[in-house]
């Protein structure tokens, strides 16, 4: 890593100002009007939100001209959508939390354990098809070119059609929400009601909001191809070519943070993030590389990355494709036309959903209903571990002892890899530490009011922990303090915004927060209590979805140990190949995934903009070529994506991020920097449970503010580690680097 330059930090002062000015002109960032609706009867009104656009309700629509659809041509296309979405979904069935496969060309497909089901997915998936479809339609029947699309049913409304009788009720009748009283003083567990206004922002199952509109191929869902028509190069070509990067240029440990950065950062992700894959009625996704399959028995979800008979490490196993299925669409508010969407099935607000799910069944079946007291797996050897897992998460799991069972958690990626299971051990122990002292001080409360509680506070222990010691990390303090992302010192905070819609952004899911996958080490590390590394030659591929580790005494104390002492991989284009080559590589095969060619593809299949589009967003400087992106990739990257790309407008935006040179003390590039800051301000304005908030019925109070502020994330360990000694005093930073 490095310290970055001053160039990248005057990019983002630049962008600052940029902001600056167009609020200045308009009282809303990205505010735009609605349109008055067509007076004449025969065509249909405009959008269902009461003719008002809060900030970030959705990106500002294309100038176009006065496309209208009248219900002649608008009735036949929402039956339609209808009948193909039932269709769709004969085909690909409910829709489960799961993982990719890997498919040879002899057809032996190393296949994933389904994981949990989100009840209610299947509702929101066949009212998001029918849209897609009834977009589909129309496009065709007007001939409308892919920038067109958006303009001519962006006023459709269809709450009294075939489309809107399959329409969540939620997403038509948001007005209609009646939130319970208790909703005043504690979050509900699937983050509803948190803004009175508007009940469904931020909540499970909300779509990911757009920044820039969607750039798909048709305008509508059809993966993006180059400027020139053709298509884009395979994730595993960009993957492989940036790779070979380190041959030549070397890449090493990152000098300052250590790899405590890369944990929390995943862990605030699940806080925020998941979206789900479409899937076949197995409940495994469809298979998509079998490649005598004739085109019309492809799955239509499909979107398989191809694999060149030449490849450097996938040859050796006769591999030529890797299975990819599509994230789920997302029926949108009023279950509107457009472009696809993708499903947000957590919370987006930074609530500690790892530790108490994102549903009221989820929070329910983790709670003890004992003291305010979460369920624990009391051990004789250590303080206790998470609770056993169901049935499908034990399947999840790759070994499967005796003794050892996979955990369940708040979200259902806890056992992807051990570093993330040890920090959900640690926030269950925080919250029964928190429940147990508060039961002490306040003998009469019973156990939902202790439970809510110390909900309440390690919530805040999580958003004090991200805001104070992560973003500061990953920004650097000039650009933290640039986007106002730095805590008050002292009293409340008075920056809460009922119009600031807190949603995730899709670009930051599919791409931005993804930057820590560039800080996986190759095999986790551990230290005992003396700081002393310890003999681990466990690689990282070994240790996927296997916390079987855990079970030992001193396990997690050595593991977090690990995490505070070991170094993150420096922030690159160059991915650890535990990650590009034997990503989830189950036991008994010799491969695994690519972690950047998902990235890539991922990216493609959410309709994310190329890089050059969201640098302009940002209001950083323009890259007009190749040359031009020398100056903030470096030559190497530089030249590596001018010889995968034919055009620098058709460079995606994950590997030319993470190839930027970090800004000023953070470990991301500016684009990053400007995506990630511009989400956690959002998360932090849109929270009305943000910890720092006052004036509110479920504010903290002056004297609690005052105690929250003294958490750091190295006290949470010291009071929940089984054996520990010392610590930094920031454990996200190596000790040499402490301020």
């Amino acid at each position: 890593m490095g310290q970055g330059n001053n160039s990248t930090l005057r990019e983002l002062w630049i962008a600052s100002l940029c902001a600056l000015a167009l609020s200045a002109s308009s009282p809303v960032l990205w505010n735009v009007e609605i349109p008055s609706p067509p007076p004449r009867s025969d065509f249909v009104s405009c959008d269902p939100v009461a003719g008002r656009r809060p900030k970030m309700y959705g990106p500002p629509p294309p100038a176009s001209g006065d496309l209208v659809i009248n219900v002649t041509l608008l009735l036949p296309a929402l039956h339609q959508g209808v009948r193909e979405s039932v269709k769709r979904g004969d085909r690909t069935g409910y829709t489960y939390i799961l993982l990719t496969g890997f498919q040879k060309s002899k057809y032996e497909n190393v296949t994933w354990p389904r994981l949990r089901r989100r009840p209610g997915a299947r509702e929101y998936e066949t009212a998001a098809y029918a849209s897609q479809f009834a977009t589909e339609y129309i496009a065709r029947r007007l001939k409308l070119a892919p920038d067109d699309v958006h303009a001519a049913v962006k006023c459709v409304d269809v709450r009294d059609t075939a489309l809107g009788r399959v329409c969540p009720k939620d997403l038509i009748d948001e007005e209609d929400v009646v939130c319970p009283r208790k909703t005043l003083h504690y979050r509900t567990p699937d983050g509803s009601c948190n803004n009175f206004d508007r009940p469904s922002w931020g909540a499970t199952f909300s779509t990911l909001v757009r920044l820039l509109p969607a750039r798909y191929a048709d305008g509508i869902s059809r993966p993006r191809v180059s400027t020139g028509g053709s298509p884009l190069p395979s994730g595993r070509s960009v993957s492989q070519t940036l790779t070979t990067l380190r041959d030549r240029t070397g890449s090493s440990d990152d000098p300052r943070v250590t790899l405590m950065l890369m944990q929390w950062g995943q862990l605030v992700d699940h806080d925020v993030s998941l979206t789900t894959l479409s899937v076949s009625r197995s409940g495994f996704p469809p298979k998509c590389c079998r490649p005598l399959m004739s085109p019309e028995d492809v799955h239509p979800e499909c979107m398989a990355i191809a694999v060149s008979w030449r490849d450097r490490f996938y040859r050796k196993f006769d591999a030529t494709c890797m299975e990819f299925s599509r994230s789920a669409p997302a029926a949108k508010r009023g279950c509107r036309l457009g472009a696809r969407d993708h499903t947000n099935q957590v919370t987006a607000f930074i609530d500690a959903s790892t530790v108490y799910g994102s549903t009221a069944e989820e929070t329910d079946q983790l709670r003890s209903f004992r003291k305010g007291m979460l369920r624990t797996l009391d051990t004789k050897w250590s303080k206790p571990l998470l609770p056993p897992g169901s049935e499908a998460e034990i399947l999840e799991c790759q070994e499967r002892g005796r003794n050892s069972k996979c955990f369940m958690a708040g979200d259902s990626r806890v056992n992807e890899q051990p570093g993330l299971t040890a920090l959900h051990i640690i926030w269950m122990r925080e919250h029964n530490r928190v429940a147990r002292h508060l039961s002490t001080l306040n003998p009469s409360w019973d156990d939902e009011r202790l439970f809510q509680e110390a909900r309440r506070v390690v919530g805040a222990e999580v958003q004090h922990v991200t805001l104070t010691e992560f973003l500061p990390a990953v920004l650097g303090e000039s650009v933290a303090q640039i986007f106002g992302l730095k805590p008050a010192t002292s009293g409340h905070w008075r920056g809460y915004d009922t119009t600031e819609n807190p949603g995730v952004s899709n670009v930051f899911a599919a791409a931005a927060f993804r930057f820590g996958h560039s800080l996986v080490p190759h095999a986790f590390h551990r230290y005992d209590k003396r700081h002393r590394l310890l003999l681990n030659d466990t690689p990282l591929h070994s240790e996927f979805f296997n916390p079987t580790h855990l079970f030992r005494p001193g396990a997690v104390d050595r593991l977090v140990l690990g995490l505070v002492n070991q170094p993150a991989s420096g922030m690159d284009e160059q991915l650890s190949p535990e990650v590009t080559n034997r990503l989830f590589q189950p036991q008994g095969q010799d491969f695994g995934l690519d972690l950047m060619a998902l990235n890539v593809q991922r990216g493609r299949d959410h309709g994310l903009p190329p890089y050059i589009a969201w640098r302009r967003h940002c209001g950083l400087q323009p890259v007009r070529g190749f040359q031009d992106l020398e100056q903030f990739v470096g030559p190497a990257a530089s030249q590596a994506l001018g010889k995968l790309y034919t055009s620098i407008e058709d460079v995606d935006l994950f590997p030319a991020g993470i190839a930027e040179k970090p800004v000023l003390g953070g470990v991301v590039g500016p684009t990053f920097a400007c995506l990630i800051a511009e989400q956690f301000v959002r998360m932090r304005k849109g929270d009305r449970f943000w910890y720092e908030n006052g004036g509110l019925a479920s504010s903290f109070s002056t004297d609690q503010l005052r105690e929250l502020r003294k958490v750091t994330l190295a006290r949470v360990l010291c009071d929940n580690l089984d054996d520990i000694e010392t610590i930094q005093a920031r454990v996200m930073e190596q000790v040499d680097q402490r301020r």
